[in-house]
């Protein structure tokens, strides 16, 4: 008789129900505190129905789902391109390697805790219900026998890559992945560089990089556990093949958002009802500079008294043989467009310039400001080759967003925003809507730091259709 595998939610059951529905179950896969996870004969699904206990089939293996590729580890094992792919010998001899560990179900601490008996090291989650393990071939056999253990899997080269760089605009499908490959268009090496490049461990950054330069590229910058760098196409090849390299995607150049200034910001009723002005709180802002960029008398009158904090980021050593600048670090004044001026008012502006008809949504709190934009004089041999004019650009950006937000964390923001980001890279290819790099940044800090909370402005490029504001 056929048996089907099914989700069987046990909240409010009690517990001499729940051990009656234990009999009725052909087979235990795992329990939980509010559910088991069972494969059931039809009789048995009929009694479950009838007793009102409510259940879900499930598939027998979840899609893998990696930010590339899905994987249907119920089918045959996904063959790789041959120039994204590890070889046999080389895995077999090559010692430790990051294995896709997928678990029956949601993954349990009792099951983590074996893995890492076994000799493995646990390097993060992947969706459904998968690990990414570090471990040798001889514990990968081990662990691969476990009774919870439903698949495992190299995590080949080809998952490495972003979609993006190989002409893609989504996950590409099981059947598919033999076919993916980088593709030259989406490949534009420029000076500010062309990839971000995230390590599995920051302890290896120094070899990576030496590795990239003998691949051909430039180390642009790097911090933590990532690295900028400008690289080709055979370049990216043979990175992706490196196995303490986790991930490589687009580098794009930061760009200003939030510069819609009769943008109505309906926040009145916060007030009225809730009296939320900002009281007491210390508010970050990463922009272009802040007024004049010194806390002093001088300071804006909206923002006089009330800045905690000024920052300047500067620009990243692997940028200055592409440069003829004076200095590297021109201050936090907002020298070009005033974008982080205007920003800072719609936050926390108190109106004292235009006697409290303009203020910003939390006009009591303070300020620490941290201004990223620098002032490029790029050598005349990079314009000729790139077409990069003299300007302003949000050069100060750190690689790594965790170094950002700790430095204003230290300083008491607890509430942190930010009017920039990424739309498409040099070579076209449009970002949106991907979990990138510097996604998995703030994510990161949030999850270390659950008291902070961090925003994101969502772009200029959206339309009002029926101008309500929404």
């Amino acid at each position: 008789m056929a048996l089907k595998r099914l989700k069987i939610y046990t909240e409010g059951l009690s517990s001499k129900d729940r051990k009656s529905v234990l009999k009725i179950v052909s087979k235990l896969l795992a329990e939980y505190p509010d559910f088991i996870l069972a494969e059931v004969d039809e009789k048995g699904v009929k009694t479950l129905e009838d007793r009102g206990v409510r259940s879900e089939e499930q598939p027998e293996s979840p899609m893998v789902r990696l930010k590339t590729v899905d994987i249907d580890t119920s089918a045959k094992a996904p063959a790789s391109p041959p120039s994204l792919k590890l070889k046999d010998a080389d895995v077999k001899s090559g010692g430790d390697n990051y294995w896709i560990l997928q678990f029956i179900g949601p993954a349990k601490q009792q099951w983590s805790e074996e893995i890492k008996k076994a000799g493995g090291t646990i390097k993060g989650y992947i969706p459904e219900n998968a690990l990414l393990v570090n471990m040798s071939p001889e514990a990968k056999n081990q662990v691969a026998q476990f009774p919870f253990v439903n698949w495992v899997g190299l995590y080949e080269p080809v998952y490495k890559i972003s979609p993006t760089l190989m002409g893609r605009k989504g996950r590409v499908a099981h059947k598919d992945i033999k076919n993916l490959s980088l593709k030259a268009e989406a490949i534009k090496p420029t000076p500010m560089g062309n990839i971000n490049v995230q390590l599995h461990d920051a302890a290896d950054l120094a070899m990576v990089a030496k590795e990239i330069e003998r691949a051909g590229g430039n180390v642009i910058s790097s911090g933590n556990d990532v690295i900028r760098a400008s690289l080709g196409l055979e370049g990216i090849e043979k990175l992706a093949k490196i196995k303490e390299v986790k991930w490589i995607e687009p580098y794009v150049i930061p760009k200003l958002f939030n510069d819609r200034a009769s943008q109505v910001i309906g926040v009145q009723q916060s007030y009225d009802k809730h009296g939320l002005d900002g009281e007491g709180q210390i508010i970050g802002v990463a922009d272009t500079g802040l007024d004049a960029g010194v806390n002093d008398a001088t300071m804006h009158d909206d923002f006089e008294g009330r800045v905690h904090s000024i920052h300047s980021w500067s620009i990243p050593g692997g940028l200055h043989t592409f440069m003829d600048n004076a200095l590297w670090d021109d201050g936090a004044s907002d020298l070009e467009v005033g974008h982080g001026t205007h920003v800072s008012g719609s936050v926390l502006g108190n109106g004292t310039k235009s006697g409290g008809a303009i203020r910003g949504m939390a006009h009591n709190a303070r300020l620490v400001f941290q201004a990223v934009e620098q002032w490029a004089d790029w050598k005349q041999t990079v314009t000729n080759q790139y077409g990069l004019t003299d300007g302003y650009y949000l050069l100060g950006i750190p690689d790594d967003l965790n170094d950002l937000f700790q430095q204003a964390y230290n300083d008491g923001v607890r509430i942190h925003t930010n009017s920039w980001g990424g739309v498409q890279d040099d070579a076209g290819n449009v970002i949106y809507s991907q979990y990138t790099a510097q996604s998995q940044d703030i994510d990161e800090f949030i999850w270390s730091h659950k008291d902070m909370i961090i925003l994101f402005a969502a772009g200029n490029e959206g339309r009002d259709a029926n101008a309500n504001g929404v």
